[in-house]
């Protein structure tokens, strides 16, 4: 599956959840049980490759998202150990600057 096929099953989810809702017409009501089985039927299925479409974006949103924070952490790692070695080096010189002024 690819994005635009899990926006789409998604899209379809919601029009299939809706559509009893936006076109009862559509969906005859059998009065001897208050509901019909072509209205339960969209439902049912909406929630169904809706859901299937929400699961994948979220997915891969996440994926997407720790890869982002993964490298994110290695740089400010790289920036951090670049640092500390600046602060290595410089305060290695003060040390020995500090002992050509005693001698």
């Amino acid at each position: 599956m690819n994005l635009p096929n899990a926006i789409s099953l998604l899209a379809l989810g919601i029009i299939m959840r809706l559509l009893p809702i936006i076109a009862p017409s559509w969906v005859p009501v059998d009065p001897s049980i208050g509901t019909s089985a072509r209205e339960l039927w969209l439902i049912l299925t909406g929630y169904v490759i809706g859901g299937t479409g929400a699961v994948w974006l979220l997915r891969e949103g996440t994926r997407k998202t720790v890869l982002v924070l993964g490298q994110a952490n290695a740089r400010l790692h790289a920036l951090a150990e670049a640092r500390a070695e600046r602060l290595a080096r410089r305060s290695g010189a003060l040390r020995d600057a500090g002992a050509r002024v005693r001698m």
